[in-house]
């Protein structure tokens, strides 16, 4: 199913599409009339997750081991493959980036796999400069960074334990996380 993500700005929209099932490719549609479809290179699937004002657009891409790494794509052309140092290199691990500023910072999950084997996920943020920041909501197991607004705070949200509902977090940009209870009922109803 397409997704639509549309920049605060109102210029652009980024969109993710899966071609019968078998490739992906994201568009980026912008107010002019003019699509563009790209795929970072080597993705065997591509997604869009977030877009700033100025259409730089941000996401995951998986390659053909199942390992999954984030990208910046500039209006300009430009894709940057972004993997979290700390991300394992693993099928199904790798790092996942859901939300980007207009300062070019961006946030997002990396998957490594923890002391007793399993593959947990960490948030991170990585700023302008290319410089990566890991958090790890108190009292987590898993924590996911999802937005990142211009003042650099992040929202997203944690696991306190295996099997845990989702909980909801803010991070400030000085690194301060809040962890806030989020209403329970059923994924994707609230």
């Amino acid at each position: 199913m397409p997704r639509f993500l549309p920049s605060l700005s109102g210029k652009f929209i980024a969109l993710s599409v899966t071609l019968l099932f078998l490739a992906s490719a994201i568009l980026l549609y912008a107010s002019t009339g003019v699509i563009t479809s790209f795929n970072p290179l080597g993705a065997i699937r591509a997604d869009a997750a977030g877009i700033n004002a100025a259409g730089t657009v941000v996401g995951t891409w998986t390659d053909s081991q199942n390992v999954r790494h984030g990208y910046v794509r500039t209006l300009s052309t430009v894709v940057t493959v972004v993997d979290d140092p700390d991300a394992g290199s693993q099928s199904n691990e790798g790092t996942f980036i859901y939300g980007v500023n207009d300062l070019g910072q961006v946030t997002g999950t990396y998957n490594a796999v923890d002391s007793s084997g399993t593959i947990e996920p960490y948030g991170f943020v990585r700023d302008q400069y290319g410089n990566y920041t890991t958090f790890i909501a108190p009292g987590a197991v898993r924590t996911w960074g999802m937005s990142i607004n211009n003042s650099g705070v992040i929202a997203g949200g944690y696991s306190p334990n295996e099997g845990a509902e989702i909980d909801g977090l803010i991070r400030d940009a000085s690194g301060n996380i809040t962890n806030f209870a989020v209403p329970k009922c059923p994924v994707y109803v609230c």
